[in-house]
């Protein structure tokens, strides 16, 4: 059967519906309580975790599977009038998108960078992470400790700058599709971009193997995107590419810079570092494939914080209950 857009209209609405549904049962048994939508689950590590201390009120946690889903419920929600005192809060991610309508924003949080995922690449995250996790301090006593971190930090600034450099036309390339929307597949998803296929990850370098060309091949139902396509994509200067690049190629960069990082740590004989460095963060194990889910749990409490966010959690709890 041939997949239409209206097929994956239908889709998403019964996908909406299912999740009314919980969000009904829900509101039946305890209709004073503060019910947050988040896109998926990995989004409830971040955000429970940044909510609780804020809102310390009960609290129930539905994840929608996706930001259209969200909004979906958003919608449904506000057109029963059944519901209208119902206690809900929506957070999505802002991904390639036009911003949302400010009307929308009293209930609806949409983070100001690509995803949440952002939120756990910025230099600060991944100095809280090699302070916390790798114990790894600016301010040790031991020289070669201290040490060791500038070089760490020195070597994550250079190797995530090159790789911006090396996904800047993936990330042009992914904008170019989404809003040429013309795929005839069953599901319009970016998930076949596989990063390693693409670029190849060094501690202090990112290796490029693909073109436009190359990119074109991953989707031969679309109509092709052309150089001038990538020409007219212009990122703002005002923005930092770790906070608009797609997120899912940004944690995926980080899960690898801080497995390699680990191994250079722990070997004998590093190259880059003046003595070993014992590092037992187990997820990073190269035995095994730690999936970016699991990075995002772990992590969650080292990412960065955004004003924006504790100013709505603010606003949220100001308005139900105050």
């Amino acid at each position: 059967m041939r997949i239409t857009v209206g097929h994956l209209r239908e889709q998403r609405q019964d996908a909406v519906s299912v999740k009314f549904r919980e969000f009904m049962r829900v509101y039946s048994k305890q209709s004073d309580v503060l019910i947050c939508f988040f896109e998926g689950y990995t989004d409830n590590a971040y955000y429970s975790s940044r909510i609780d201390p804020v809102i310390r009120n009960e609290k129930q946690y539905i994840s929608c599977g996706g930001k259209q889903r969200v909004l979906g419920l958003q919608r449904t929600i506000k057109r029963h009038g059944f519901y209208k005192k119902a206690k809900v809060a929506f957070f999505v991610d802002k991904d390639f998108d036009e911003p949302l309508h400010n009307d929308l924003r009293a209930t609806i949080y949409e983070t100001p960078v690509y995803s949440i995922e952002n939120f756990y690449v910025s230099i600060e995250a991944f100095d809280r992470i090699i302070s916390n996790v790798f114990k790894i301090n600016e301010f040790s006593e031991n020289e070669n400790k201290a040490k060791i971190y500038k070089i760490c930090t020195d070597l994550y600034k250079h190797t995530q700058s090159d790789f911006h450099e090396k996904t800047k036309l993936l990330n042009q390339f992914v904008i170019v599709l989404r809003r040429k929307k013309n795929l005839n597949k069953s599901s319009y998803s970016f998930n076949s971009l596989k990063l390693n296929e693409l670029v190849k990850i060094q501690i202090d370098s990112v290796e490029q193997n693909y073109d436009l060309k190359k990119l074109n091949q991953y989707y031969p139902d679309a109509k092709d995107v052309t150089t001038d396509d990538i020409s007219n994509t212009l990122f703002p200067f005002d923005k930092k590419f770790s906070e608009i690049f797609r997120g899912k190629f940004e944690i995926e960069f980080l899960k690898r810079f801080l497995l390699i990082l680990k191994e250079q740590l722990c070997a004998k004989d590093s190259r880059y570092f003046p003595c070993k460095k014992k590092v037992s963060f187990q997820i990073l194990n190269p035995n095994f494939e730690c999936s970016n889910d699991q990075l995002l749990y772990d992590l969650s409490q080292w990412a960065d914080t955004p004003d924006c966010l504790m100013d709505f959690l603010s606003q949220i709890k100001s308005r139900y209950f105050s």
